[in-house]
């Protein structure tokens, strides 16, 4: 490239010149026909021999001017009363077009290489411009660039400007995201689903390479999309995957029924009395043997003593009724994620998947459950369940001085649910759940990171089912330094609540709804959007912005083709 240093990369064949230069925009004027906003420049820096730098500017604005005349205002004019005053067929060579930029990176020579640092000036009047196309020169140096930025373990697709994808530069999310969580924001049709199934096949892939850091990964999969081998079990259906209501305690429905505090407290009284055996012994199948079991408790009327204590509160009729009528989808037989907690003779029978999928995602594997079958409700409760399992067993290694300090936390934890505190207990005995490393508890970043994949989060996180005290709320605040995270998938930004947008490190940003929806998105971005709400228009399905913390630069992301998807 004629006059450019050597120490430089070469940037290939220019397309344009700064015209207008300052800290909030550069306008390029480019003698190119195909740029469109979201396009992006490279413009070399020389001060000095030893002072090079290259700014990268990304289109905002694109306008058509002619050659000869600077303001095409006084042409349109001239043409009111002389139509033939100017023609297009006079220009020398194609159209020109005024580019609108902003700043995004600036990076300096340094050691032979480039590094981006804070931006400190601005291009200069008449310098350069380099359009990055796809195979082009500009585009090695722009991966040079952003060589920090995409450190990562996943890949989820390839750099975009503007409508072309740059495949030399992949687009990767770092397993250390997913503790800080992840938001996947979209309109229906945009691409959310398939950028949940990209993920899962890159935690499979990583999870097979054998490499040190793992990420687990708990995916409830509505639309039986992400399970491997999906062409053999439509030969060979699996058993069902059921969890066991001996699993659930009170707490996991708080979120999810509307649990007013004084139908909490009931349920919380008859879990007490018969601990993992609570749901079975209120006989859900019925109202009126629910009633009845109730008052054998002694849950109506005046406090009575039980057990050496007294209870302090007697309960209304119409509190009891409540609770039930808000459990009554765990009771009727076509619940198809749940087990029983009692066998029908009366035996207790635990029968549960939630101990493997501990010790599945301990070991950083991809759990997909497919609960095509399962009620919205069902869903919801599944991931409360596994949630709660994975912070209360988290919480005890974290807080364990010793393998005996461990046990007895994991005893006041699950006090409630003996058989399912004894699985665990074997699975730590035998290695299964890695929380002990000879002799000694494990660190959390020795751990995996462990992702819950939440669809249709507002289900969960909306504002009002986001109350203090309840199982989520505390993941999203102190998530990260128990090694767990939330991937959030929803069509609504305003439907979640705040404080969980507020949590968020990294979001990928599809294409919304609403113009609201994007001002929405635009202000809850972990990276500052060019443009703000103006660069979620217009996005097609698959292409979205990933925006990342300790990422300089929100990225215009092409998300690739599933594998199973590929020619």
């Amino acid at each position: 490239m004629t006059g450019m240093p050597r120490r430089l990369p070469p940037l290939g064949e220019r397309c344009g010149v700064v015209a207008r230069a300052s800290a909030e925009k550069v306008t390029i004027v480019a003698a190119a026909a195909e740029v469109t906003p979201g396009d992006l420049f490279l413009v070399p820096v020389v001060a000095a021999a030893d002072d090079l730098a290259v700014h990268l500017l990304r289109a905002v604005e694109c306008r058509r001017r002619p050659w000869r005349v600077d303001d095409p205002v006084e042409i349109a004019k001239a043409r009111i009363e002389m139509p033939d005053a100017w023609s297009a067929e006079g220009e020398p060579r194609g159209p020109l077009l005024d580019v609108d930029c902003e700043i995004a990176l600036q990076a300096e020579m340094r050691d032979g290489s480039l590094r981006v640092g804070r931006v400190t000036r601005v291009p200069a009047l008449f310098a350069d411009a380099y359009l990055v196309a796809p195979g082009g020169a500009a585009e090695s140096c722009l991966r040079e660039m952003l060589e920090a930025d995409l450190a990562g373990e996943l890949v989820l697709g390839s750099l975009r400007a503007g409508c072309a994808r740059l495949p030399s530069i992949p687009v990767r999310l770092r397993i250390s995201d997913f503790a800080s969580h992840v938001a996947v924001l979209g309109k229906t049709g945009a691409g959310k689903s398939h950028a949940i199934g990209v993920l899962v096949e890159e935690a499979r892939a990583h999870a097979t390479a054998g490499a040190p850091q793992r990420l687990g990964l708990l995916v409830l999969d509505p639309h039986d999309e992400h399970g491997p081998d999906r062409e053999l079990r439509r030969e060979r259906p699996r058993a069902p995957f059921r969890y066991s209501r001996a699993d659930v305690v009170p707490a996991d429905l708080a979120p999810l029924v509307e649990f007013e505090p004084l139908s909490l407290a009931f349920a919380e009284e008859a879990a007490r009395e018969h601990e993992e055996r609570w749901i079975d012994e209120l006989r859900l199948s019925t109202p009126a043997s629910a009633q009845a079991a109730a008052r054998e408790l002694g849950l109506f009327g005046p406090p009575r003593a039980r057990r050496g204590r007294e209870r302090p509160v007697s309960f209304h009729e119409e509190t009891i009724a409540a609770v039930l009528r808000r459990l009554a989808f765990l009771g009727d037989e076509r619940c198809e994620a749940f087990w029983p907690s009692v066998a029908p003779d009366g035996a207790a029978a635990y029968r549960s998947e939630l101990p493997g999928v501990l010790s599945k995602l301990e070991r950083g594997d991809v759990v997909a459950i497919d609960t095509s079958g399962w009620g919205e409700l069902e869903q919801a409760l599944v991931a409360s369940v596994t949630a709660r399992a994975l912070f209360s067993c988290r919480r005890a290694v974290r807080a364990a001085t010793d393998p005996d300090d461990l046990r007895r936390r994991l005893g006041s934890s699950f006090r409630r649910q003996p058989t399912l505190l004894a699985r665990i207990e074997e699975a730590i005995a035998t290695g299964a759940l890695p929380y002990l490393r000879e002799g000694r508890c494990a660190a959390i970043d020795e751990l995996a990171v462990i992702a819950l994949v939440v669809e249709e989060a507002p289900m969960l996180l909306a504002r009002d089912r986001l109350r203090p005290g309840t199982l989520f709320r505390e993941i999203v605040r102190q998530g990260r330094k128990f090694g767990i995270g939330l991937v959030v998938v929803s069509q609504q930004v305003r439907g979640l609540d705040p404080a969980v947008l507020a949590q968020t490190g990294t979001e990928l940003l599809l294409a919304l709804g609403s113009e609201d929806e994007r001002r929405a998105a635009a202000e809850i971005a972990s990276a500052e959007l060019p443009g703000g709400a103006a660069a979620l228009r217009g996005l097609a399905t698959g292409e979205a912005i990933l925006c990342s913390t300790g990422r300089r630069l929100a990225m215009p992301v092409s998300i690739r083709r599933r594998a199973e998807s590929r020619p």
